[in-house]
């Protein structure tokens, strides 16, 4: 027998070399860990094993994170998965995320001329980290197409199944795909957010949820057929099959890893590991597999609620079906509390409501989808399938109670999974403290953004060539929008996920400065998320209107100029002493009407028309004498923004300036008699 010091040199050597090849640190912890357990369950077989897979899995790690950067490259690949606008490419062994509005089908194999790159993602932190999402599913370049040489119908297992399934209408194709394979589509794509809206997401995506449910009914099944070793055996074929359907993406594998291990732990190994240790085992695996899982909401959500129900397990074994059902969603619904508040910075108290309506509709839906998916004559049922979760998701939403935290610091949510972890291991003082603190956490949190910050701000969103001005008084919960527009190719959801970042909950007002596009393309999607009071645009009576603490007082409004931009609402806000003046987008003509009124100095211009040279004319910046000049806007290959002469026009008047420039938020906060500006 091999001593246990040989086996430590042994993993250390391992370790070593795999921190030249990958040069991650935490692969160490993991890899440590995974060794020093073998080694105290003295499973030499295992361990080689486990050897092995770390060899294997650092050369495929580095070959990953080593594309070819050349260009007007022909690649041949695979479409291996279809989202909306966006396509993961094959390559060899390799997947890149394709960004294009090229019409491609699941699983084509495709020529093209392009090249790689890195991936662009949103550089605003309340939006959507493309480059974190795509890492954690082992994706680290993207692949731009420049030329499509040939396109051609996959012959893979996969692409006929495939194949099978888009014989049939959008509707009951879109369907299948969203429940037994997690994908959403254009026909399905509003039944999907109305279950992330609902906070039950995880019933549609194919996760532990749904590999658990097969595997309890598949057991029930070929027990009654096969000897106990034999039917397992059928399970994991089925399993790695379906597994393979779903293109081994991350949220399946983690699942069949946790599975394979607690059922691995009972039958095979001979001195039994603890819950815990179950729990941490599949957690350093799924990191040994995909190393930047962690930087996926995805991974905290699931490794979470598994390590409080195992917690758990041992207090509700003997519980009835529907008491357990309850118990776990409740359980469920008190862990995803902080993150829920973290990632999406808000807390859904009617989730676990909907958790028990609707697990019982789903899986029965899902048993019977795994069972009539192959019978043609029976997709009719589909349709009945999307049109009751439609119905019942129309249903729901009308009760949703959903509060906008807005955005929490990691460190209160540490604070409170252990204060929970201590109260289900039954530490007795921990439960009255952890009563308190949880009563506590969430009214500060519920509440932070009210209590705790500036008293007043103004905030120009990062849109590219568009404008979004926030303004809001903290004290009396006032929110008042000058202009909701996004540049062309933005996300939809931009200005609705900042609202929910910064605590917003209701708008009180929007005013719509003119009739272009970029200043009011995010109304809707607005409207859809928040009670927007009231929406006061260029063809307005009022004169000057009240927020909380902010006035606004229109100095220019709609003269049916055949120049829309000289239409726009032109706003003088004063908060205390302070005075904003939000311009639109006027030009030089409208400005010099300005000037021959009786304007005070400004404190802050928002630089109309994006800092075009039609507008910010030296004789009216000479008038207002801003201190600090805003401009919402960003270069790219058909508008230079801001102008050359505009710039020395604020220059000479010596305004501090300020560009969002398609990288950051601009902010302008008031706290009492004192202002700064933040950046972000």
């Amino acid at each position: 027998m091999l001593r246990k010091e040989y086996f430590i040199l042994l993993g250390g050597i391992i370790i070593f070399n795999y921190l030249l090849l990958i040069n991650s640190y935490y692969i160490i912890l993991i890899a440590f860990v995974l060794i020093f357990i073998l080694i105290w369950q003295q499973q030499k077989i295992y361990l080689w094993a486990l050897i092995l897979g770390i060899i294997i899995s650092a050369i495929l790690f580095y070959y990953l994170k080593q594309p070819n950067f050349y260009q007007n490259q022909i690649v041949s690949g695979q479409i291996q998965k279809k989202g909306l606008g966006y396509y993961y490419l094959q390559i060899g062994w390799k997947q890149y995320f394709l960004k294009t509005t090229i019409n491609f089908e699941l699983h084509d194999q495709v020529r093209l001329q392009g090249y790689y790159s890195a991936i662009i993602s949103s550089p605003n932190i309340y939006e959507l980290n493309l480059n974190h999402w795509l890492n954690a599913n082992n994706i680290f370049h993207q692949f731009n197409v420049t030329k499509i040489m040939e396109v051609k119908t996959g012959t893979s297992v996969l692409a006929k199944i495939t194949k099978f399934f888009n014989s049939y209408d959008d509707l009951t194709k879109d369907t299948i795909s969203l429940i037994l394979f997690g994908q959403k589509a254009k026909t399905t794509v509003d039944l999907y957010n109305g279950f992330v809206k609902m906070g039950v997401v995880h019933l549609l995506i194919v996760s532990g949820y749904h590999i658990n449910i097969l595997f309890y009914f598949l057991e029930k099944v070929f027990k009654r057929i096969f000897h106990r070793k034999i039917f397992f055996y059928f399970i994991y074929g089925f399993l790695f099959f379906y597994l393979y359907l779903l293109n081994f993406s991350f949220t399946s594998v983690k699942a069949v890893i946790l599975l394979t291990l607690s059922l691995f732990n009972t039958h095979f190994l001979q001195k039994r590991l603890s819950s815990y240790q179950i729990w941490g085992l599949s957690v350093l695996l799924v990191l040994l597999f995909f190393p930047y899982s962690f930087l996926s909401s995805g991974f905290w959500y699931s490794f979470t609620v598994t390590l409080f129900i195992f917690s758990s397990q041992s207090k509700i074994k003997h519980y009835a079906f529907y008491k357990k059902l309850f118990y776990y969603n409740f359980m469920i619904f008190i862990v995803l509390l902080g993150w829920t508040m973290y990632f999406n910075y808000h807390l859904n108290f009617s989730s676990i409501l909907f958790n028990l309506l609707l697990t019982p509709i789903l899986v029965l839906i899902y048993l019977l989808s795994i069972l009539i998916v192959w019978i043609p004559p029976c997709y009719f049922i589909y349709q009945y399938f999307y049109f009751l979760l439609s119905n019942y998701v129309v249903l729901c939403t009308k009760i949703n109670l959903i509060w906008n935290v807005g955005v929490v610091n990691i460190g209160y949510i540490v604070l409170y999974y252990v204060m929970l972890l201590s109260v289900i291991n039954n530490i007795g003082l921990w439960k009255k403290l952890f009563t308190f603190v949880l009563i506590v956490f969430l009214l500060y949190n519920g509440f932070q953004h009210n209590l705790f910050s500036v008293n007043y701000s103004m905030t120009m969103l990062n849109v590219g060539n568009g404008q979004t001005i926030v303004l809001q008084d903290n004290r009396t919960l006032k929110t008042v929008l000058y202009d909701v527009g996004v540049a062309r190719g933005r996300s939809k959801q931009l200005v609705s996920n900042y609202l929910r970042w910064a605590g917003v909950n209701w708008v009180d007002a929007v005013f719509i400065s003119h009739q272009h596009a970029d200043h009011y393309n995010n109304l809707i999607e607005v409207q859809k998320h928040f009670f927007v009071k009231k929406i006061i645009q260029n063809d307005t009576y009022l004169k000057t209107i009240w927020f909380g603490g902010m006035k606004f007082t229109i100095l220019h409004q709609s003269v049916n100029d055949y120049d829309e931009n000289n239409n726009s609402l032109v706003i003088l806000v004063e908060i205390n002493n302070i005075r904003i003046l939000l311009t639109g987008d006027i030009s030089q003509k409208i400005e010099l009407v300005l000037a021959a009124q009786d304007l005070w100095p400004v404190h802050l211009l928002q630089v109309a028309h994006h800092g075009s040279a039609t507008s910010s004319s030296l004789i009216f910046l000479q008038k207002i004498k801003p201190m600090l000049c805003f401009i919402s806007g960003e270069k790219t290959k058909h508008q230079n923004y801001p102008a050359t002469t505009v710039w020395q026009n604020l220059q000479a008047v010596n305004c501090q300036i300020y560009f969002t420039g398609g990288k950051q938020n601009l902010q302008f906060n008031i706290l009492g008699k004192k202002t700064m500006i933040k950046l972000f």
